[in-house]
């Protein structure tokens, strides 16, 4: 409710994405709980009959790439716990239908590796294994050659989530995309306002093709509609008090995270 012209400016972006087969950037900030996570899931959601969608996140903060292990496990319908045998042929078998056959051994290696796995040598990962600064520029190159490859069968989202608690190493390897990753590709980025002080110049990687999009409170019109719709669990189809709108409204200040903690704390319990 009360997001219609974030919607919009997602849809935007997609139809450029889609029409011109490029690479287009959504960034969404804004406090705990005021709705970017549901804002994205209502995008997905609508589209999902279009294009392929894959979603990561850095709420694991203390792995290195957790956003991209989490965009990867996705992608390649893979789960927590997997035997690291079993997640590497299913990386290589969907892999061949996407890279030539001479990429895909190093395309498995350096998957592999983000998403914590034994590596598994390559010709590649041997050439680079005494320096840390060429392997880094060598896994860049086969995540980005891996993205847009696999774009080329149909555009692709990819959500990346709570960024602000991301590890550098993570960020880095983001930014890097962001910056040169081409091809039908709408990249949304989450996180809170922490992001942008972190990485001052986060709007400008990726120039025009990037935009930053501040989310605010809900108006009191919609803040009401929320609150209202909330509360209506209790009224057992009849009318919300409006003092009890009111209140909620004044406590939540149009944040729909604020709004769920009161509605949490006022349940009648059993």
């Amino acid at each position: 409710m009360g997001r219609d012209e974030e919607l919009s400016l997602l849809a935007e972006s997609l139809t450029a994405v889609e029409e011109r087969r490029d690479t287009r950037i959504v960034t969404i900030v804004g406090p705990a709980g005021i709705g970017k996570t549901r804002l994205v899931e209502e995008f997905v959601a609508s589209r999902k009959n279009e294009v392929r969608a894959f979603e990561g996140s850095a709420r694991d903060g203390s792995v290195s790439f957790s956003p991209f292990a989490r965009l990867i496990r996705s992608r390649f319908g893979l789960v927590r716990g997997m035997d690291p045998d079993e997640a590497r042929a299913t990386i290589r078998q969907k892999l061949e239908g996407v890279l030539e056959s001479r990429r895909v051994s190093d395309a498995v290696t350096f998957l592999g590796q983000l998403l914590g796995l034994t590596e598994e040598e390559s010709p590649l990962t041997r050439a680079v294994s005494d320096d840390p600064h060429e392997a880094e520029l060598v896994r860049r190159a086969v995540v980005k050659a891996f993205l847009e490859a696999d774009a080329q069968t149909g555009p692709l989202i990819l959500v990346l989530e709570d960024l602000h608690e991301a590890h550098e190493d993570a960020l880095s390897l983001l930014r890097y995309l962001l910056e040169y990753l081409t091809g039908p590709i709408l990249v949304i980025c989450t996180g809170r306002d922490d992001l942008v002080y972190r990485q001052e110049d986060w709007a400008r990687v990726g120039e025009r093709r990037h935009t930053l999009l501040e989310l605010g409170p809900l108006g009191d019109a919609d803040s009401a509609r929320v609150s209202s719709a909330m509360l209506a669990v209790y009224t057992n189809g009849g009318e919300v008090p409006v003092p009890l709108v009111e209140t909620a409204c004044a406590f939540a200040r149009g944040n729909r995270g604020s709004s769920r903690r009161w509605w949490r704390s006022t349940r009648p319990r059993a």
